[in-house]
């Protein structure tokens, strides 16, 4: 594509992965509703008004080597979501304050609450200590810094 036929909503941003060199990555910045209709009374600014629904999305991504089952906690019953595979993800919908935990063989080792703003949770047990890096094999340890960079390119895009 060459640059006058580029998007002018696509922005050049700056990804540092914590490699050599960094990276660029073009970035979509949705432009106001406004500018989607040919409307000049003004109307089209009515469009973009607060949703009466409070739902959000969540992305739930395991960093272990091993496969993990998702369930939403409601009224002390639990919901089954989805199974993670390792290094994997799924996703759901979801609102503010849900509870969601993961079991490992009939388990708990993890839980998370949604919070407002935030799509993506990851259950990582190199960092709470679960899990030592020596203990993953060279293919599992390829793909647990695959997801690493991958939530760390998530948050520096959230900021473009």
């Amino acid at each position: 594509v060459s640059c006058k036929d580029q998007d002018p909503n696509l922005k050049e941003i700056l990804v540092d992965l914590g490699k050599a060199a960094n990276e660029t990555f073009l970035a979509y910045h949705p432009p106001h509703v406004s500018t989607f209709y040919s409307d000049s009374s003004g109307s089209a600014n009515d469009l973009h008004t607060a949703s009466p629904s409070k739902g959000q999305i969540a992305k739930f991504i395991n960093l272990s080597p091993n496969p993990v089952k998702v369930y939403w906690t409601f009224r002390k019953e639990e919901v089954y979501i989805a199974v993670l595979d390792p290094f994997g993800s799924t996703s759901t919908a979801t609102y503010v304050h849900h509870r969601f935990v993961l079991l490992n063989e009939g388990s708990q080792i993890h839980e998370w609450r949604i919070v407002p703003g935030q799509a993506l949770y990851a259950y990582d047990p190199i960092e709470t200590g679960a899990l030592h890096p020596d203990d993953l094999k060279p293919d599992q340890i390829e793909l647990y810094y695959l997801q690493k960079d991958n939530l760390k390119f998530a948050k520096q895009y959230k900021a473009a």
